[in-house]
């Protein structure tokens, strides 16, 4: 732009200086070897190593992917209740965060070293939170993951129908695992010859059958398994500059990430007390989902029960049924009051799940390098909804998102609180009409750090 044309038009432009440490990037596939499972019936480990990564290069988790080919085997159908199509959920939970994720019941990662950087377990069912924290856009990426086929029409929300017996092409993100969830980018060292290992989940649990015409759910065969095949890892890799690389590579490199400490609990009364048994020097929160402890046909997959379910019926307009809970780290209650109407316990998770700054204020932040504006998809609505069908009304409905967490960030410790067994992080739940009928999920959200030295990789917590 010619300083004429600038001069006439009082204009004042400067060339923006941007520092950017990035030499290059790119985009590399590392096939899985063995990159085939087939008959997959539930329990079987698929292994993917990280390896042939260049040493100068860092991971970009949040643009890395699976890459895999995944058929439903079922006996071939004939008549319309037969098994023709499946999906990974009912559409009247379609908050519930199910897509493929529900065939891989845990996720452990070990460094060359055999060190354990996160240990996932029930991997499928806990996806439900990661709703509260993601924009729409990013989530109709993650659940709808694959392509529908030709015969069925779908939209988001709803969850697309896939032919059973055919091969269908997904590719899943590796931020679904809070490791590589992250904007930091990981040290190629960390990763390099390190392995990921999925175990698959029973299939008969973790799909919806539909028959023919789509209209119903059908039954599915005891028989069910899938096949995994043609399966790679696609990481986005970037290489820094020569001298901005020595210069790290010549000090000792510490890489913190988050990770989750989950649990199964079976109530055996009304009321009860959790004890979550981890040792972590900075927790960010605990949350909760009760689940059908055996499901039923039109049931879903991995949602949550709602209200209505736990409450044995209605309960009143913005109640809980009766359910009361809070947190215990300590001798310190957290909150001091019981948590017990639907309108305190969505505050309350949205406050410890959705991790978006200042989403209800607006700070000078004309970059929005602040208001990032991307706030979670789950509205009240969805998460306390009151139907009226005919002349019947109900209330406590929920669209497969009802659960309950509670942040721990912003008591007494900003960065988290410390919990170890002379510290004992609890949850005190009470009024759990149905305990019989649920299990609880527990989730608890931690720090990690990685320490590496030049021969040694050390993880701490």
């Amino acid at each position: 732009m010619s300083d004429e044309i600038l001069h006439l038009n009082q204009l004042d432009y400067s060339q923006p200086f941007i520092m950017n440490p990035s030499k290059s990037t790119d985009k590399i596939d590392i096939p899985l070897n063995p990159n085939r499972f087939d008959e997959c019936v539930g329990g079987e480990q698929i292994p993917i190593i990280f390896d042939n990564i260049r040493s100068c290069c860092f991971i970009d988790g949040s643009r890395s992917t699976l890459s895999l080919q995944l058929q439903v085997n079922v006996p071939i159908p004939v008549d319309d209740p037969d098994m023709w199509y499946y999906a990974f959920d009912i559409n009247e939970s379609r908050d519930s965060g199910a897509s493929i994720i529900n065939l891989f019941q845990d996720a452990i990662h070990r460094t060359e070293n055999n060190q354990i950087l996160y240990h996932e377990k029930y991997f499928n069912i806990m996806q439900t939170f990661r709703n509260y924290r993601i924009s729409n856009e990013h989530r109709q990426n993650l659940t709808m993951i694959g392509t529908a086929p030709p015969e069925i029409s779908f939209s988001f929300p709803t969850y697309p129908y896939y032919n059973v017996n055919r091969i269908i092409s997904f590719d899943i993100p590796l931020s679904t695992i809070p490791f590589f969830n992250t904007g930091q980018l990981i040290p190629s060292e960390l990763l390099q010859k390190s392995a990921l290992y999925l175990t698959v989940a029973d299939p008969k649990l973790s799909l919806i059958g539909k028959n023919k015409s789509s209209s119903s759910e059908a039954p599915i065969p005891a028989s069910i398994s899938v096949s995994f095949m043609n399966m790679s890892l696609r990481l986005h890799t970037t290489q820094l500059y020569d001298n901005i690389h020595s210069a790290i590579k010549s000090s000792q490199l510490e890489f913190p990430y988050l990770s989750n400490h989950n649990i199964l609990y079976q109530p055996t009364s009304n009321s009860f007390v959790i004890p979550v048994n981890l040792a972590a020097s900075k927790t960010s929160y605990i949350a909760i989902k009760f689940a059908q402890r055996v499901r039923v046909s039109n049931a879903t997959t991995i949602g949550c029960a709602g209200i209505r379910d736990i409450a044995g019926g209605n309960s009143d307009d913005n109640g809980l049924g009766g359910l009361r809970i809070k947190a215990k780290v300590g001798e310190m209650f957290i909150p001091k009051f019981d948590i017990d109407t639907a309108v305190q316990s969505y505050i309350s998770t949205c406050d410890a799940l959705d991790r978006v700054p200042f989403k209800n204020t607006e700070n000078p932040d004309p970059l929005k390098t602040i208001n990032q504006l991307a706030s979670g998809t789950i509205p009240y609505n969805n998460y306390c909804l009151n139907l009226t069908t005919g002349s019947t009304y109900t209330t406590g409905n929920s669209t497969g998102c009802f659960c309950i967490a509670i942040n721990l960030e912003k008591y007494g410790n900003l960065s988290g609180l410390s919990v170890n067994a002379n510290r004992l992080l609890a949850l005190h739940i009470d009024g759990l009409t149905n305990f019989n009928n649920f299990d609880v999920y527990v989730q608890t959200q931690y720090m990690s750090n990685v320490t590496m030295m030049e021969n040694n990789i050390i993880v701490s917590k």
